[in-house]
């Protein structure tokens, strides 16, 4: 789609957001048509992707030359509206996060587009209620951390993009996501810093040759750092200590990440942005 050219009421219907207006300067040489999403560049104007989300114009607003005057826009900054939201198809979208790439599209897809607000409410098709709220930083922030709970663009909390984003929009970092403690927790290694635990020893213990044979005395294993096998039971024995003790780091790790997930769930129920 494009830049609305037209006022979009009554097609886009805002309700329950009378009370949460703003007159904002408007952009020079810019036109502001109503029910256009507005954003936030050297002033408002019909809003462009990566722009801070200012609001819905209630009313249309002109300082074009020769068109209008206008020096302010009247924009609702919360509420909800009716609009159709591009790869919305299912009740099953309720809560998902909805971004803006233009003043009149609003789409699932997060890309370089601004973050307006979330589905409240699936209609039909790609109809949906949409609850809108001008509190998104304007700027994406990177690797940061605030309050022990590191984000960073690039990565995402596994099997829970949905919750990193939100927690990450609820305290400001527009475009930022949880770390991927799944990724972190593979790079654990044994005390030698093998990629796995004990590849040193499998691979030596691989070298044994003919292990029936060799039980009942009668042939020798070839010379390797495991030249019999009770020296073999004791490397064994101490993989057994070392994958013990990787259990336990990988279950403290398991539990940190749960107490950050329960953290980050309760200050989204506390928000209102998923059902307790």
């Amino acid at each position: 789609m494009a830049q609305p050219t037209a006022d979009q009421h009554p097609n886009r219907e805002i309700f329950d957001g009378a009370e949460h207006l703003n007159e904002l300067p408007l952009k020079t040489s810019t036109t502001i048509f109503a029910g256009a999403y507005v954003g936030e560049n050297s002033g408002a104007r019909q809003l462009n992707a990566g722009d801070a989300f200012l609001g819905l114009a209630t009313a249309k607003r002109s300082n074009v030359s020769g068109t209008g005057t206008d020096t302010n826009c009247l924009v609702s900054e919360r509420g909800l509206v009716v609009d159709d939201v591009v790869g919305a198809s299912a009740a099953t979208d309720v809560l998902k996060p909805v971004y803006a790439s233009d003043g009149d599209t609003l789409t699932l897809t997060k890309s370089t587009n601004s973050r307006v607000g979330h589905i409240h409410r699936w209609q039909s098709g790609t109809e949906c209620v949409v609850y809108f709220e001008a509190k998104y930083t304007s700027e994406d922030t990177d690797d940061l951390t605030v309050e022990g709970l590191t984000v960073t663009g690039a990565a995402s909390l596994d099997g829970g993009v949905d919750i990193g984003d939100a927690a990450a929009d609820l305290v400001g970092f527009h475009g930022a996501a949880a770390v991927d403690q799944h990724a972190a927790i593979e790079t654990i290694t044994d005390s030698s810093g093998g990629v796995d635990p004990g590849d040193d020893i499998i691979a030596a213990l691989g070298t044994i040759t003919n292990y029936d044979a060799h039980a009942s005395g009668a042939v020798a294993v070839t010379s390797n750092a495991a030249t019999d096998l009770d020296t073999a039971a004791a490397a064994l024995d101490t993989l057994e200590d070392e994958v013990t003790q990787l259990r336990l780091d990988i279950g403290a790790a398991i539990a940190q990440i749960t107490d950050k997930v329960n953290d980050v769930s309760d200050t989204l129920r506390e928000k209102g942005l998923i059902a307790t």
